[in-house]
Parts: structure tokens; sequence; C-alpha cells
């Protein structure tokens, strides 16, 4: 990703870089970790580490359960996931800005 391009919208690409766009794969029939104190009752959530802040955030997957939207704290830059079929199933991801 350009990180000449801060406050602009990005999808994380996937491994090889193909499709532009990054699927998360949510499993079982509450999709995904739960958040919470364990319950098991939270919306599903990602974990992202900003390298430029120095700072991991918590980021719940949108209302109409389509993805995942990350926002650095310091620079601005944006983030999408999508959550798709053939996907990855890992909820820690670390951002260059």
């Amino acid at each position: 990703m350009d990180a000449s391009n801060h406050g602009s919208d990005h999808q994380q690409r996937g491994a090889a870089g193909v499709g532009g766009r990054l699927d998360i794969v949510e499993s079982g029939a509450g999709g995904g970790v739960q958040g919470g104190n364990g319950g098991g009752n939270g919306r599903p959530f990602l974990q992202v580490f900003f390298k430029c802040a120095n700072q991991y955030l918590r980021v719940n997957r949108n209302v109409d359960g389509t993805g995942y939207r990350a926002m650095c704290p310091l620079c601005g830059k944006r983030v999408n996931f999508v959550v798709g079929p053939g996907g990855t199933s890992e909820r820690y991801f670390e951002l260059s800005c």
C-alpha cells in the first residue's frame, strides 16, 4: 500500500496482493472472535497495529457484517478488511502507514 495517500481509503491486500482486498473468514455461528469478557456475546473484532502510531486498535465488524474499517489514530490512514469466502482466519494485523 502506498503510504503517501494518507487519509484516503485503502483495502488491505492479501499475501500476494491480488484482488486488492483481504477476505476475513468468520467461523462458527456467532462469526469469529467475540468481544467482551469471555462471555461470547460481543461483536466480532480485529486487532490492528499501526506502526506509525505504535498503537493497537480494536476494530469491530460493521453493522451489516461485511467487513471492518480501521483508521490510524496518528496519520488517519484508512484500511478496509472485507469478510468473504476463501479468506483468512487471522485476527491480528500489523500495518505500515
